[in-house]
């Protein structure tokens, strides 16, 4: 009986790069469809829905999307960042259309794009209104989320995310889906990202999708860069020197992104002397790089995607003595279509460091030392389906992290002054998670999605519940409810002071509890859009 309402029952679609081909019955005519800009270019990633209905695509790298529609007559919603949404009628036999958005960007005073980039109740900043922001030294993609309702930073020399409340480490951060841990640099003042490398990044405070294990206060899921075209980019700004290429259709036909950026700000204080002050305080010599690069290959039915990404810090101390401070990740994703059916897999692997001088040796008589090594390999695999009124997907996911840490001598230069003097110490944990989310559409604008995730730690299982309400309202006001339970299974040692390193991270078999709860009203016309959003979150714990 379960597997039978299973196949019956349907997924609800998350925007993908390929088009949806839903087989309901034998009356059904292919719609083959382009989006463009004003100037007749192809715009990747723009969303297309068919009302009242769970079908939905984004285009492909140049433009294009297809659909298997039953016969009859159907309205399309087109929508893409900075353009005016476009609803357009369709009616059998049916041809190739081209739908045409006109530039309108949505802003705040010239300063912050948002828009439908995610998911329900999500915003989305893109780069090009990162650009926009005022920067510090230079443009950077956290410093542009902080514009956003419920988004803060403590100060200017702090530029971790606190969301919705929350502390910093209660925010997760994600590139193309595969999990980060501590992408910043310059002891946690700028992000560790070239925003010319970066599409967008969407920011998930309530809502936050079935298949994502996230934090109590949120996600920031970062998408890197993809253009049906050639694109070259050299900056020299104030802090660093980068380079950007973006080349589609290379060799076997890959799309290949690679991004690098060096900073010359520690050369530059050096060069004053030995040491540079300010208003009597030092100045330390701080160096970072930073490097993504990305490959995506789209075959018959597969799409894939390659990612690596690579940041080091460097501060350099008496004696020749520097502290090192950075992030690795390589991870790879696939997406395969039979069908009216979608899978999806990612795996990655994940380091996050920090040193300082040598190891003192197990009695931690002498010396000032840190080493601090936080380890993250993670997969999930899924399945979707879905027909006309209904939709449903589940999948399986693995974590396994490690900490292995050990300081001594005067900690409170790196991490609080309440650290103790000396530790040393070691912890690994797996976690094993099932999920499931069955969507039903009530009406022509009206849906429902409930769900959980079950995730297994420690010889405990735990459970997370989620339930959505979406409706447009007849005058065109859109509304949503939602609710979800999170855990955490993470701490950091403190919140980061300014000019402190990375934080010591502690993993619990006992996690962090929160529930959270949201209602919001939004409308979005062809000059202006607005939104209202109130939420409650409560920690259990």
């Amino acid at each position: 009986m379960v597997a039978l309402l299973l196949r019956r029952s349907l997924l609800r679609i998350v925007a993908c790069s390929v088009g949806v081909a839903p087989a309901l019955s034998a009356q059904t005519a292919t719609l083959h469809g382009r989006v463009v800009g004003p100037e007749g270019s192809p715009l990747d990633h723009a969303s297309v829905e068919v009302a009242g209905t769970l079908w939905k695509a984004n285009t492909r790298a140049n433009g294009t999307f297809d659909f298997a529609l039953p016969a009859q007559s159907w309205t399309l919603r087109v929508r893409q960042l900075g353009f005016r949404p476009e609803s357009v009628t369709v009616s059998p036999p049916f041809d190739s259309i081209t739908v045409r958005l006109v530039r309108q960007p949505l802003a705040l005073k010239g300063v912050t794009v948002v828009g439908e980039g995610a998911a329900p109740m999500a915003r989305t900043v893109t780069a090009a209104t990162v650009r926009q922001v005022p920067p510090l030294g230079e443009p950077d993609i956290f410093r542009a989320i902080v514009l956003l309702p419920a988004v803060s930073q403590p100060n200017d020399l702090k530029g971790r995310i606190h969301l919705a409340g929350g502390t910093s480490d209660e925010t997760g951060v994600e590139l193309n889906g595969h999990p980060l841990q501590d992408p910043f640099h310059l002891l946690g003042v700028l992000g560790a990202f070239n925003v010319a490398a970066l599409d967008r990044a969407d920011v998930i405070i309530h809502n936050v999708p079935i298949e994502a294990s996230s934090k109590l206060s949120g996600l920031i899921a970062l998408q890197s860069r993809t253009s049906a075209t050639p694109e070259r980019e050299a900056v020299v700004s104030l802090l660093s020197s980068s380079l950007t290429v973006l080349q589609p259709q290379t060799v076997g036909g890959a799309d290949v992104l690679m991004s690098g950026r060096i900073t010359y700000l520690d050369h530059l204080i050096g060069s004053i002397g030995h040491h540079a002050y300010i208003n009597g305080d030092q100045v330390p010599l701080l160096g970072y790089r930073d490097a993504l690069m990305t490959v995506d290959r789209s075959f018959a039915k597969t799409a894939v995607k390659a990612t690596t990404f690579y940041t080091r810090d460097r501060r350099p101390f008496g004696g020749g003595v520097g502290y090192d401070w950075g992030e690795s990740l390589a991870g790879i994703s696939t997406t395969t279509r039979l069908g009216t059916w979608a899978f999806d897999t990612r795996a990655s692997f994940n380091r996050a460091s920090a040193y300082l001088g040598s190891d003192p040796g197990p009695d931690d008589t002498f010396g000032q030392f840190v080493s601090l090594r936080h380890d993250w390999l993670s997969a999930e695999a899924s399945v979707r389906d879905f027909l006309q009124s209904w939709g449903w997907q589940a999948g399986i996911a693995t974590d396994t992290r490690s900490a292995e840490q050990a300081w001594t001598g005067s900690p409170d230069d790196f991490f609080s002054p309440r650290a103790p003097r000396a530790y040393r110490g070691s912890q690994r944990q797996s976690r094993n998670s099932g999920f499931v989310e069955i969507t039903r559409v009530l009406g022509l604008a009206t849906s429902a999605a409930i769900g959980a995730r079950s995730t297994y730690v420690a010889g405990q299982n735990f459970i997370s519940p989620q339930a959505l309400l979406t409706a447009r309202l007849s005058n065109g006001t859109q509304t949503s409810l939602s609710y979800d339970r999170r855990f955490q299974f993470d701490t950091e040692l403190e919140e980061p002071s300014e000019g402190s390193g990375k934080q010591p991270l502690f993993l619990v078999d006992r996690p962090r509890l929160a529930d959270v709860a949201a209602i919001s009203f939004g409308r979005t016309r062809e000059s202006a859009q607005w939104e209202v959003v109130s939420f409650y979150k409560r920690y259990r714990d």
